[in-house]
């Protein structure tokens, strides 16, 4: 299971409804990498995890975007995720735009995935 237990709550200033105690990331929306286009959602904001349910530290990158269907199509020019078997996408619709990057930079900082660069040292 993928959880947020060694993050530092306290410290998470933002007006959301997340509950950050027991937030769980299989809990959220999912499909494999090669459904992105047919199963996320249209126009779609939020923030999103790429999950490698066969690697011990499963969260590979977490990332932003307003539109994330889209965005995870652009992904393909940068990284081969689709060199990753079982590659899962998961989401977490979120509409604050105002707060969606201090939201992505606390699961960056909390999980800590290999493939991030910004927020991660």
């Amino acid at each position: 299971m993928v959880t947020n237990s060694s993050t530092n709550v306290q410290n998470v200033n933002l007006s959301l409804t997340i509950d950050f105690e027991n937030f769980d990331i299989y809990e959220l929306p999912w499909c494999f990498w090669h459904e992105k286009s047919t199963k996320i959602p249209k126009r779609l904001p939020g923030i999103y995890f790429l999950i490698d349910i066969y690697d011990n530290k499963p969260v590979q990158y977490i990332g932003m975007s307003v539109n994330i269907r889209n965005r995870l199509m652009s992904h393909t020019k940068r990284i081969n995720f689709n060199a990753i078997p079982e590659l899962q996408c998961v989401w977490l619709e979120f509409v604050n735009l105002n707060e969606i990057e201090q939201l992505e930079r606390f699961f960056i900082k909390s999980f800590l995935p290999k493939l991030n660069k910004r927020f991660v040292s």
